[in-house]
């Protein structure tokens, strides 16, 4: 009997403490394409960890030089069901130090149904990191209810004016 309440007693501590073990991700792909006055950044993250709370980041992302206007994104799950996926976006001057940008509500709990929303519009003292930093990554949390599903998506800049160059989109990953 006393076997049976220790048998009990640690699956019920391995039970509430399974979300507390989700992991951190990081340098999931990004793609780029440059063409002249617009560069895009695109990828998929597919989430093996689905525990709660699982941080999937991506490679960082360079956007100097892009910054006059707002970046326009797209998030989509893949598979139906009980999908929750949160985006946050983090800038960083020197890929060692994010600070976390704000994101708009329209990011919690992104689904099957496609989100679209800008990035770098924020109110107030915030306002200042997309418009002064020079990388951006994409932080995805796995939400309260979620199974194993593929997040793709996209954000597309515009170059400041008077830049023409073809080679300003650039990834790299984390600087440890």
């Amino acid at each position: 009997m006393r076997f049976k309440i220790v048998l009990v007693t640690l699956i019920s501590i391995l039970l509430i403490s399974f979300p507390l073990m989700a992991g951190s991700h990081y340098d999931e792909t990004v793609d780029k394409n440059d063409v002249v006055g617009k560069v895009n950044y695109s990828g998929t993250v597919t989430f093996a960890d689905s525990a709660s709370g699982a941080a999937y980041y991506t490679q960082a992302m360079a956007i100097g030089g892009m910054t006059d206007a707002y970046g326009y994104a797209y998030f989509i799950c893949s598979e139906a069901g009980t999908e929750d996926v949160n985006v946050f976006v983090e800038y960083s001057n020197d890929k060692l130090t994010w600070v976390a940008g704000t994101t708009d509500s329209d990011l919690d709990a992104v689904g099957t149904t496609a989100v679209e929303d800008t990035i770098g519009i924020v109110q107030g003292a915030m306002s200042y990191k997309y418009k002064s930093w020079l990388y951006m990554r994409l932080k995805f949390v796995a939400g309260q209810a979620i199974n194993s599903t593929t997040v793709t998506w996209t954000i597309g800049f515009n170059k400041n004016s008077g830049v023409d160059r073809t080679n300003l989109a650039r990834v790299s990953n984390r600087d440890t």
